[in-house]
C-alpha cells in the first residue's frame, strides 16, 4: 500500500497508442530487427506523427491520403431534373 500522501503526489502518465508503435519501431531500426507493424498500427503511428508534427520513421511513410470513392450516377433521375 502506498502512503495516501505519496500516492496524491504521483503523477501517471499513460503513453498514446501512437507513442508506443513509435517507439517499437525505433527500438526495431536501433537493433536491426526487421519489424513491420500491422496496418491499424501503421496509420495509429501516423496519426500521432502528424499531431506531433515529426516524420514517420516508417520507409514510406506518409500518411494515406484520402480519396473519395466516386459515387454512382443515377441518369434517369437526372433526366426527371431536367424536365
Amino acid at each position: 500500500m502506498l502512503n495516501p500522501v505519496v500516492a496524491a503526489n504521483i503523477d501517471i502518465k499513460i503513453p498514446e497508442q501512437g507513442e508506443v508503435v513509435l517507439r517499437l519501431v525505433n527500438l526495431a531500426k536501433e537493433r536491426n530487427i526487421d519489424y513491420i507493424p500491422s496496418a491499424e498500427s501503421t496509420s495509429v503511428l501516423n496519426a500521432y506523427c502528424m499531431r506531433k508534427e515529426i516524420p514517420s520513421p516508417i520507409d514510406g511513410g506518409s500518411a494515406p491520403a484520402y480519396i473519395p470513392q466516386p459515387v454512382p450516377l443515377d441518369v434517369n433521375a437526372m433526366n426527371n431534373m431536367a424536365q
